[in-house]
């Protein structure tokens, strides 16, 4: 499969391919549905590089991410396309990449007075109103009584508060000094018989716990998150796409042989060289193998020679003609050396692969008794039953 770049490829610092099984993967404009499921095969490209990968034959969806850093964690833009891939053909398809919602910013706009429900929290609210500065039935707490009058000295009931009326009537709608209207002290002891200022009237503290117990979004280690953004930690994150929290807060993206990155709350993993990410779940690039086998890892061969191959198949067992193939034995002298001259030949009425380089040929028996057996030489010499075994 072949792609080239398109314009807005050119501003990337770093790009990624995904290739999907389809059905369930489905593309929705220039991104990809919910629900597609991990995909077939990843690979990273630097700006400049042709952009190849190759993937098993069959109805796929096609989706290329463009970074705006190195780091893969700054999306600009995605592309996605829908096709049919036949067996042992070269594809070249042509991907828009389109910023995400068409070239909107993709988090909502700062909200500096974010809420718990409906009021901000600024100062601490029981219900609708500031705690420090207003009583909990909406008067003030400091200057002015919770039932209309103002108390800090005498009882509002029978008694003048200092010796004397204050204009000669009583102090009910007059005001005092010091003693409560209903003879409780106001400021070391709530209305209600709790205290105001650290506990709040629904028995959970108002400094730290909002009074409905949802996040405090004012209280993030002194910062006001954004509406796109979530406190984790103390922290100010977009949990869309932040690698140490995906999805929700302490949840880090595996980095098991890889460079994780974090798309709609979603963790994937771009694969060191030789290593990839078959199974499911957080669990990074778990497969020692260029590939993949059905969500499981490659088998691992050894060519007889010293080097290895890669495919889906089980291992050969030496003797045993049922158990490898000609392509087997063809993937064992490209994984020994590359280039060279091969062909089919006979040894002992078994059927063998040979690969001349230079001066060396080897070759390889995949049929009755000499199944697995492969001979080295200076001249194409044919394999014994005891000679060295490949798989």
């Amino acid at each position: 499969m072949n792609m080239m770049p398109s314009a807005l490829v050119a501003q990337a610092k770093l790009l990624r391919l995904d290739v999907f099984a389809s059905p369930p993967a489905h593309c929705d404009g220039s991104r990809l549905q919910a629900g597609a499921g991990m995909p077939l095969a990843s690979a990273t490209f630097k700006p400049g590089d042709p952009i190849r990968i190759t993937v098993a034959p069959g109805h796929r969806v096609v989706l290329l991410t463009a970074f705006a850093d190195s780091a893969g964690t700054v999306v600009l833009g995605t592309g996605c396309s829908e096709q049919d891939i036949a067996a042992g053909a070269l594809d070249c398809i042509d991907l828009q990449v389109v910023a995400p919602d068409g070239g909107a910013p993709d988090a909502a706009p700062r909200d500096l007075a974010m809420r718990d429900s409906a009021n901000m929290d600024l100062s601490n609210m029981d219900s609708a109103n500031p705690d420090l500065s207003t009583p909990d039935i909406a008067m003030p707490d400091l200057s002015t009584p919770d039932f209309a009058n103002p108390d800090l000295s005498t009882p509002d009931l029978s008694n003048p508060d200092l010796s004397s009326p204050d204009l000669s009537t009583p102090d009910i709608v007059m005001p005092d000094l010091s003693t409560p209207d209903i003879a409780m002290p106001d400021l070391s002891t709530p209305d209600f018989a709790m205290p105001d200022l650290s506990t709040p009237d629904f028995a959970m503290p108002d400094l730290s716990i909002p009074d409905f117990a949802t996040p405090d979004l004012t209280n993030c280690n002194g910062n006001i998150c954004a509406m796109a953004q979530t406190c984790c930690s103390g922290q100010c994150v977009d949990t869309s796409v932040n690698v140490a929290n995906c999805g929700s807060c302490g949840f880090a993206c595996s980095q098991m042989n890889a460079m994780p990155v974090c798309m709609n709350g979603i963790c994937g993993w771009m694969c060191a060289p030789g290593f990839s990410h078959c199974g499911n779940g957080n669990i990074g690039c778990e497969c020692a193998t260029p590939g993949c086998c059905n969500g499981a890892c490659q088998t691992t061969h050894n060519d007889g020679l010293g080097q290895h191959y890669y495919d889906c198949n089980p291992l050969g067992t030496p003797g045993m003609g049922n158990t490898y193939s000609q392509m087997m034995a063809m993937e064992a002298a490209n994984a020994w050396m590359a280039g060279g001259t091969t062909a089919t030949v006979m040894c002992m009425g078994q059927t063998c692969f040979h690969k001349k380089i230079g001066g060396q040929c080897a070759t390889w028996c995949y049929t009755g008794a000499l199944a697995g057996r492969v001979d080295l030489a200076g001249g194409c010499a044919c394999p014994t039953v005891n000679s060295p075994t490949w798989n």
